[in-house]
C-alpha cells in the first residue's frame, strides 16, 4: 500500500527535543512509514515518536507487523513507532501508555485520513461491500467487541426511523420519511 500523500512535516528545521507525531487513522501504515522513512534521514532526529491510532484491530495488526522496524527502540537515534488501538479522539484517555502523561498535549504534526478503508469495503466479513456477500455488520471496530451491527438496526428500528438516519447521517437525500 502506497499513501496517497507523502507530505510531511519539514523534518530538517530547528529541532531541540523530541517531536511527537500522530497518524490518527493508521490504516495499512502507509501514511506512517513515509513520516518514519523521513524521521530517520533527518539529521535533526531526537528520538521522535509516531502514535499510529485505529479502531480496527485489524488494521493495527497489519500496519504493526509492517512497522516492526520502528518499534521499541530505546537505544537508537531512529523514531519510534507505538501502535494504539483506540479511536484518536481517546488518544489522550489511554492510560496504558506512559508517555502521554509526558506529552501534556503537545503533538508537533498529526495527521487523519478521514474515510472508510479498501481493507473494509473489500472484505466481506467486516460487513461494509455492497458487491460481495457478507454479514450487515458495518462496525469499525472490526465485529471483535460487541454492539449493534447493521443488520440489528434493520430488524429493529422502524422503517421512519431507519429513514432518518439514513437522511441525516447517512448524506441519503433520496431518503424520505
Amino acid at each position: 500500500e502506497t499513501p496517497i500523500i507523502e507530505t510531511t512535516p519539514n523534518t530538517e528545521e530547528n529541532n531541540t527535543g523530541r517531536r511527537i507525531f500522530l497518524d490518527g487513522t493508521l490504516g495499512g501504515g502507509g501514511h506512517s512509514l513515509a513520516l518514519l522513512e523521513r524521521l530517520s534521514n533527518s539529521t535533526n532526529s531526537n528520538n521522535d515518536i509516531v502514535f499510529g491510532c485505529d479502531i480496527d484491530p485489524d488494521a493495527l495488526t497489519t500496519s504493526s507487523e509492517r512497522l516492526q522496524q520502528y518499534m521499541n527502540q530505546t537505544d537508537t537515534d531512529n523514531p519510534l513507532f507505538i501502535p494504539v488501538l483506540s479511536n484518536f479522539c481517546n488518544l489522550l484517555d489511554q492510560a496504558n501508555l506512559p508517555i502521554i502523561e509526558k506529552l501534556e498535549g503537545k503533538v508537533d504534526g498529526m495527521l487523519l485520513d478521514l474515510g472508510v478503508s479498501s481493507y473494509q469495503i473489500n472484505t466481506p466479513q467486516r460487513g461494509f461491500a455492497f458487491a460481495k456477500d457478507g454479514p450487515l455488520d458495518m462496525r469499525m471496530n472490526g465485529n471483535k467487541s460487541g454492539g449493534i451491527t447493521a443488520a440489528d438496526l434493520c430488524n429493529e428500528l422502524s422503517e421512519d426511523e431507519l429513514k432518518r438516519i439514513l437522511r441525516n447521517y447517512g448524506d441519503e437525500p433520496r431518503c424520505k420519511v
